[in-house]
């Protein structure tokens, strides 16, 4: 809840249906973080979130929100997680984040 209320505040310019959309998003990736983890498979990871994630948020021009979540998202993380399960979950964040970037640039250079 914490960071739908920052990103509301922050984006208050945006439809609220934008802004749950994009958590939703998250909370699939959050899942799909959670079994990549389990899996010890990334590459599980990138071809769920490639899936349909990266076409979703290109189509609705939502990668600065996106990318917002995921900053808030992983401060939340680091400050409420004992370090060592914060350290197994943050290369899969980090992964999504990379996926998005490479988005959001070939979007912005297109």
């Amino acid at each position: 809840q914490p960071i739908a209320d920052e990103l509301s505040e922050a984006y208050s310019q945006v439809s609220p249906q934008f802004i749950e959309k994009a958590l939703k998003h998250w909370l699939s990736i959050m899942r799909y973080c959670a079994m990549a983890m389990l899996l010890n498979n990334p590459e599980y990871l990138k071809e769920g979130v490639l899936d349909w994630l990266t076409d979703t948020v290109k189509a609705h021009q939502m990668q600065s929100i996106e990318i917002a979540i995921y900053d808030l998202l992983s401060s939340k993380l680091k400050k409420s997680l004992p370090e060592d399960q914060f350290a197994l979950m943050q290369p899969f964040l980090e992964q999504t984040q990379e996926i998005l970037g490479e988005k959001v640039t070939t979007t912005i250079g297109a």
